[in-house]
């Protein structure tokens, strides 16, 4: 919907997410404000009264989402959400001016089913880090924001003014994988979530995840996940 003007302080039984595809402004809850930006999300409890103030015109996108689970996120606004979730809102809305019947419903359900996982991922991440070192928490949060970017590790350390030998050692010391693997399978994990929830091309989704040649993508894929990119995709999408 389009937002340029205040949002009146009201209230749901559900939790109430949004998705910022444009403009900027305030979240008010409890009488808190919340200052947020385009590509952000926030969260709203069940029965928590809430408003919302843009600063400039902008376009959401709201999902109300039931259940335990959901009850668990954290309130207020989301920073450094994937592009994928912001994606799939987009593909929500899509869905939503399609034609009715049940197969509409359960890719909703689908959709908003797994814009609630990834918040929980996220959320148990960001706990997660909290007791890292230094060193691993930074280089994480490099490697899980900038993936589409060319890294390698002695740039990774060098950002951390340690040496590459001693972020590689801490780092599979407290996650149980080198750098280069996290980094492989998080482009992995993203190239999953794009071939399930949009129409991109393969070779677009694998200079995307920070792989412009689609056919050591397409290789790398299959060796990690035992199928090729358009089989995935066929996959997920008769499931």
């Amino acid at each position: 919907m389009k937002a340029n003007a205040p949002c009146p302080i009201h209230s749901h039984h559900c939790t109430e997410l949004v998705y910022y595809a444009k403009g900027s402004g305030e979240l008010v809850q409890n009488n808190n404000h919340y200052p947020y930006r385009q590509g952000q999300i926030t969260v709203s409890p069940p029965n928590v009264p809430h408003s919302d103030i843009p600063h400039q015109d902008g376009r959401q996108i709201c999902v109300g989402i039931s259940g335990c689970d959901s009850e668990d996120l954290r309130p207020n606004v989301w920073d450094n959400t994937p592009k994928t979730i912001g994606a799939t809102f987009e593909q929500l809305l899509s869905e939503l001016k399609g034609p009715p019947g049940d197969l509409k419903q359960r890719r909703l359900d689908l959709l908003s089913g797994w814009i609630l996982v990834e918040l929980q991922k996220i959320q148990r991440e960001e706990h997660e880090t909290s007791s890292l070192p230094h060193p691993v928490k930074t280089a994480r949060e490099i490697l899980d924001t900038r993936y589409h970017e060319t890294l390698d590790l002695s740039d990774l350390a060098a950002e951390i003014y340690i040496s590459a030998d001693h972020l590689r050692h801490l780092f599979k010391q407290n996650l149980g994988e080198s750098p280069l693997h996290y980094l492989i399978r998080k482009r992995l994990d993203v190239a999953c979530e794009l071939l399930t929830f949009t129409d991109l091309p393969v070779q677009e989704i694998a200079a995307q995840v920070g792989l412009e040649n689609p056919y050591y993508f397409s290789r790398l894929f299959k060796k990690r996940l035992g199928k090729t990119p358009s089989e995935y995709r066929q996959e997920k999408r008769s499931s």
